[in-house]
Formats: C-alpha cells, sequence, structure tokens
C-alpha cells in the first residue's frame, strides 16, 4: 500500500481540509484529484456558497483530472492567508496519523516517519536530527546522526 497519498475519508475522520491545505497537500501528492472533487462535491452537498471553481471541481472526472490543481489554487485564493508552518504542521499530523493506522502496511515505520518529518520545512529549520535504525522487533537498533 502506498502510504504518501492520504484519502480523503481518513482526513475528514480527523480533522477537516481548508481550500489553502487541500492545495498544498494536492500540490505535494498527498491528496489526490479525486479527493480533491470529493472535497468539492462535500463542500456542495453541505450547502456552501463558493465560486464557480467550486462547481467545476466537483465536475472533474479523469479526463480534466489535470484540472483539480488549478482549480484548488483558485479555490485557496479566497480564503485569508494562513501560516505555512500551520498548514505543514496539520499536514504533518495527518500523514502521520495516517501512517499510524497503515503501520503493517509499511516497510520501514521508523524510516517513513522520518522521511515525512524531513519533508516539513520546519524541520530543515532544526539542529540535526538521530535517525533511529530498527529493521524487526527484537532486532538491534542503531542511531545514526
Amino acid at each position: 500500500m502506498a502510504l504518501d497519498m492520504v484519502p480523503v475519508s481518513f482526513i475528514a475522520r480527523e480533522t477537516t481540509l481548508s481550500w489553502r491545505e487541500a492545495e498544498f497537500g494536492h500540490s505535494r501528492g498527498w491528496l489526490g484529484w479525486r479527493d480533491a472533487v470529493e472535497l468539492a462535491v462535500s463542500a456542495m452537498q453541505s450547502g456552501a456558497q463558493g465560486p464557480p471553481e467550486l462547481v467545476e471541481l466537483a465536475s472533474v472526472d479523469k479526463s480534466t483530472a489535470w484540472k483539480s490543481g488549478e482549480l484548488l489554487k483558485a479555490l485557496a485564493a479566497t480564503e485569508p492567508e494562513l501560516p505555512r508552518a500551520a498548514i505543514e504542521g496539520k499536514w504533518l499530523f495527518i500523514r502521520l496519523a495516517w501512517l499510524y493506522e497503515n503501520l503493517g502496511s509499511a516497510e520501514d515505520p521508523l524510516g517513513k516517519v522520518d522521511w515525512i518529518a524531513g519533508a516539513a520545512e520546519w524541520r530543515r529549520n532544526t539542529t540535526p536530527r538521530t535517525r533511529i535504525n530498527c529493521c524487526r522487533p527484537g532486532g538491534p537498533i542503531e542511531f545514526s546522526p
């Protein structure tokens, strides 16, 4: 199972996404076009009045999937700015929660945690981290810079 993309059904159980947060995740490959469409459909079903891009995103199908990124950007532009650190922090939570729920599918869970945390900009601006290598339960634990 690919753990890079997080289904919107999981995200909806954990939190809500603004259009800015959805666009951020989509632009990094963590939210697929079908999930973006599902967010738009859900917003319309809840009675949200939005710009024409909302209806257009809800109508995207496989042949027009390439439009989803543009439409998410347009929807994000209708919302107030959010601090990048807040958006990254939310996606860090979402991705780590998704990994935790699917630990059995991860080949190297600790490596995946390190990779997810390393992708966050705030992580790159902190002191060097120590990588914990633990391949199998009962196996040796190694620390490397």
